[in-house]
């Protein structure tokens, strides 16, 4: 049986809450200026660690 929360799973669900926030904090900025983020629509996230390092 199972009493509390792992210190990972509140971790996890802080980090959820954080995620959350600042999207809702870059649409909202976006909204400002007339640019509508759809973050929906995407379906995953290019990693672009070694083009950015080709700039260096």
């Amino acid at each position: 049986m199972r009493l509390g929360v792992t210190a990972l799973e509140q971790a996890i669900a802080n980090l959820a809450g954080e995620v959350a926030t600042g999207k809702q904090m870059l649409m909202g900025r976006g909204r400002a200026i007339g640019f509508q983020f759809d973050l929906e629509k995407r379906s995953h996230f290019y990693n672009t660690f070694d083009a950015h390092r080709l700039l260096l």
